[in-house]
């Protein structure tokens, strides 16, 4: 492997929970009504500004867009960023792979995160839902990192804590693996089977150590 391509709610940070959070406060503030989490899960993946401009039926889309941003900002400081991870992705790099992020948040709250978890510069390179014009599992943002980096597919691989993100993995023909490692948090059970499902990032680390040399241990 050269590439490795990272979800970052749920997979990254452990942020889902107050994005959903802050859907429920703009779409009750601008729109006067109550979703559920679980309503809310189901319209993920879509960058967080298409999202509220499609389900605002009553009140300004861009009034909702501001409330959930001014939301997510108010909540930010109870995610913290995780130390295992943060030392995964530093010794990742420093082994010679080339790390990027794929993501379905929209800029404005990938960038907003990354600087309240001092995650900037991580990565080498990150691509957010509104820079695509179709949403994971389309393979586009797994076919953009592939053009960026010129690695092959066999070269690459996608991780993440969804089927839309296995499904990305999948539909571009790359290694697709599932991550179910931040304290605290349990994704959602998948329909689609990974590659591989790794439960602490020092799993990831070692797969990849005997993918490149079989023969020890």
């Amino acid at each position: 492997m050269k590439l490795l391509l990272f979800d970052f709610d749920g997979t990254l940070a452990d942020t889902l929970p107050i994005c959903i959070a802050s859907f429920q406060e703009a779409f009750l503030q601008v729109d006067g009504v109550e979703w559920s989490e679980e309503e809310i899960e189901d319209i993920l993946g879509p960058p967080e500004t298409e999202i509220l401009r499609t389900y605002t039926k009553h009140g300004d889309p861009e009034e909702a867009v501001e409330c959930f941003y001014e939301t997510y900002a108010s909540l930010h400081p109870k995610v913290t960023a995780d130390p295992a991870i943060l030392e995964m992705l530093s010794a990742l790099r420093e082994a010679g792979f080339f790390l990027g992020i794929i993501t379905g948040k929209a800029r404005r709250g990938l960038d907003y995160s990354l600087r309240q978890l001092n995650m900037e510069g991580v990565v080498d390179w990150t691509i957010a839902g509104d820079e695509t014009e179709r949403a994971k599992p389309d393979p586009e943002c797994v076919d953009r990192a592939l053009q960026q980096f010129r690695t092959s597919k066999e070269e690459t691989m996608i991780l993440g804590d969804t089927d839309a993100d296995i499904g990305a993995g999948q539909n571009a023909g790359i290694t697709a693996c599932a991550v179910n490692w931040l304290p605290g948090f349990t994704p959602k059970p998948l329909t689609l089977t990974p590659d591989a499902v790794f439960r602490s990032p020092e799993e990831l680390r070692f797969w990849l150590y005997r993918q490149e040399n079989p023969l020890d241990g």
